[in-house]
């Protein structure tokens, strides 16, 4: 019975405190190092296609400018063309009227000939021949003129139809051409935000590569052995010793935020207050973000689950990728650094996983590691959950 209650007992404590963690698509130094020099290319193969997606925008750009200037100026051909197809009816008729009063004075009246009063006035044979000649010359002139401007009409008339037509082509064009803009614009700011987490990963490589050298990580030797495992706690404390809660977890105005979700909690201090390490880590993120400011990460194993904490609008920080850190460890100064605040406090923030860590670094396994802002948002979660904390508007005291 006494047998039975000693392995009860192991196996209770096994179950509590896990001796080991496995090892899962455990990296190296070389294969970080691999994995750097993959990242840049990645970055440079970006940064191309971003180029050329911004040279193909600004040739669409240019072209639906002509398009533009084409439709405009076949507009104003259409109203010429209008134009003269009205002057050109109106020297029809006119035209049409002057011959009618010639062919009108030359013909017969009363009973008298005034063609042939004109023709037989002449006098001689070669006077009689030229004045039927002149009466024909100016009739056959004015009829191929009237022949000449119907068929101008008919011309212009045609012209116009095919403008109209083109028209209709050319907006199409530029509908076309719109589209695409819009889809190139869509791509390339993909691709910016690509490059950024690139361009974050390539810094938190270097950062593991760096601070694996340090510790004096062979190429061939697994990071998760050299570089150390995370000290165990049991949970978190706050960290601060007081403060105020200004904002909640989740939803909130758009006013007074970037974002319409906000993935942490505010807590109200004055510029320069202590700020400690919630549950003894090892940091692994230390950066600069126009929005956040000053920001810090640090990695946590907490009853056996892995957590990340993120500090925002810091005024400064006292520690380094790489560093373990204590509960009493003043990790930063609380500030009102970034262009997303609107007064001095602590942005806190929780999220299950290891943001910046490779899968096995520090006995991490794959699965529990991430590196995207993405990620951080879908792996956020209530701080409250894991530390008491008052409601908005509240004030603690004590850790």
């Amino acid at each position: 019975m006494k047998n039975i209650k000693i392995i009860f007992l192991l196996i209770i404590i096994t179950v509590i405190l896990p001796i080991g963690i496995p090892k899962t698509n455990a990296q190296t130094l070389q294969q970080a190092i691999n994995e750097l020099e993959k990242l840049k290319k990645d970055a440079n193969n970006n940064r191309e296609i971003k180029e050329k997606s911004k040279a193909e925008i600004l040739q669409l750009q240019q072209q639906v400018t002509k398009l533009y200037q084409e439709i405009d100026q076949a507009k104003i051909d259409i109203e010429n063309m209008t134009k003269e197809i009205e002057q050109l009816t109106e020297d029809i008729q006119n035209t049409d009227a002057e011959t009618k009063s010639i062919v009108s004075y030359l013909q017969l009246s009363n009973g008298e000939s005034a063609y042939l009063e004109y023709a037989f006035g002449a006098e001689t044979i070669t006077d009689f021949i030229y004045r039927v000649a002149i009466v024909e010359q100016i009739s056959q002139y004015n009829d191929n003129a009237i022949t000449s401007m119907n068929k101008k009409i008919v011309d212009n008339r045609n012209k116009q139809i095919e403008l109209k037509q083109k028209q209709v082509e050319m907006n199409k064009k530029i509908e076309t051409s719109t589209e695409r803009q819009l889809e190139l614009n869509l791509y390339t700011k993909e691709l910016d935000e690509n490059y950024t987490d690139l361009s974050a990963d390539i810094q938190k490589t270097e950062d593991l590569i760096n601070y694996a050298k340090k510790r004096g990580c062979k190429p061939n030797e697994e990071l998760s052995t050299c570089t150390g495992q995370l000290p165990y706690n049991s949970k978190f404390m706050r960290p601060l010793t007081s403060g105020r809660v200004t904002s909640n977890f989740g939803r909130r105005d758009l006013s007074v935020a970037s974002s319409s979700f906000h993935y942490g909690l505010d807590i109200g201090v004055a510029a320069g207050t202590n700020v400690y390490a919630p549950a003894d880590g090892i940091v692994t993120g230390v950066e600069w973000n126009n929005c956040a400011g000053n920001t810090l990460y640090i990695v946590h194993n907490v009853g056996g689950n892995y957590y990340t904490t993120y500090y925002a609008h810091l005024s400064k920080i006292n520690v380094s990728v790489g560093q373990t850190v204590y509960t009493n460890t003043v990790i930063a100064k609380s500030g009102n650094t970034g262009t997303c605040t609107t007064g001095a406090h602590l942005h806190f923030t929780i999220t299950k996983k290891a943001r910046y860590v490779t899968a096995g670094m520090y006995g991490i396994p794959a699965g529990q590691t991430y590196y995207s802002y993405s990620d951080l948002t879908r792996n956020a979660i209530d701080p409250r959950i894991m530390v008491s904390f008052p409601a908005v508007g509240g004030y603690f005291s004590g850790r």
